[in-house]
């Protein structure tokens, strides 16, 4: 990261008239990342201390190309025309010495972050795609609030709620304890909960876009839970906020591109996240290069 320039705080107005500007809503989704990044690091000092901003130089200032690195996990956007030259660079600048996790990669730099991926003999040992919805503020303050049943409440998340969640995605083939962790500790989190206190539906809010992880249990999928828990939620976020909503809807999730179809969410394109690791053998890994995932239809 050496080579990389590191930028301050004070440059996130910047950005953010620069992806407003850029034929708006297109950019939403980076729109929405940067004013995550504002709001959190001015709540909590310990987010904002393990955060950087990085860039190539100072023309960050003419084409907004930026690496957004919390850890190991990297956001990158740029409004550079391809080949995406740039880009390139600041890719090639990582260290990959360690597992990198990617996430919302846009599907226009594929040709270019898979030439990076041969350059640094780079293999994807994990992805996912989702379809990025956008939503504006206005209809979405609008829209009524759904019902839920007699005796089930809505709560904020709390770390004791993060067991109980991580075993239910458990069941679905994956160990999330650290992520859904980070994002109830530093962001907007809701619970459904049951007559019995048990939870049945859960959003978390997360650092690219505004719109969170969407969870239902199984008993309760398609019976109108995900949508009270979901209207609650952008009220919620928004309530305080000039801002519209960039909704990451993963493929094969129906119920949710449903509801965001419902909401008439306007889709903006596809983006993936994935895990990078050094190759360990000549041969590519099953997961292979970076591929483009498009919703079931």
């Amino acid at each position: 990261m050496e080579n990389l320039l590191k930028l301050s705080r004070k440059t996130i107005p910047t950005f953010l008239e620069l992806y407003k500007g850029a034929s708006y809503p297109r950019h939403a989704l980076t729109y929405c990342s940067f004013k995550n990044f504002l709001i959190q690091s001015e709540k909590y000092p310990e987010y904002r201390d393990n955060l950087e901003l990085l860039t190539l130089n100072e023309d960050w200032q003419k084409d907004g190309l930026f690496l957004m690195k919390n850890g190991r996990s990297y956001y990158f956007d740029s409004l550079e025309p391809q080949p995406y030259e740039r880009v390139k660079k600041l890719l090639l600048n990582i260290d990959y010495s360690k597992e990198v996790i990617f996430r919302a990669v846009r599907d226009q730099f594929k040709p270019m972050f898979n030439e990076v991926l041969w350059l640094k003999n780079l293999e994807i040992t994990d992805q996912t795609g989702t379809t990025v919805y956008f939503l504006t503020r206005e209809f979405i303050m609008q829209l009524p609030q759904p019902p839920i049943p007699d005796g089930w409440y809505f709560r904020h998340l709390t770390m004791d709620d993060v067991a109980e969640i991580n075993q239910k995605l458990l069941r679905e083939g994956g160990d999330h304890l650290s992520y859904v962790e980070h994002s109830i500790k530093y962001k907007l989190s809701l619970g459904l909960f049951d007559e019995n206190g048990k939870i049945q539906c859960w959003l978390y809010g997360i650092d690219i876009g505004s719109h969170g992880t969407l969870g239902v249990t199984e008993n309760h999928q398609q019976k109108g839970a995900a949508s009270a828990m979901s209207v609650k939620f952008v009220k919620m976020l928004l309530q305080d906020l000039d801002m519209d909503l960039a909704w990451n809807t993963a493929h094969g999730n129906d119920a949710a591109h449903a509801l965001a179809k419902r909401f008439k969410g306007k889709p903006l394109g596809t983006v993936t996240w994935m895990a990078v690791n050094k190759k360990v053998s000549s041969k590519m890994s099953q997961m292979g290069m970076y591929q483009i995932f498009y919703p079931k239809m």
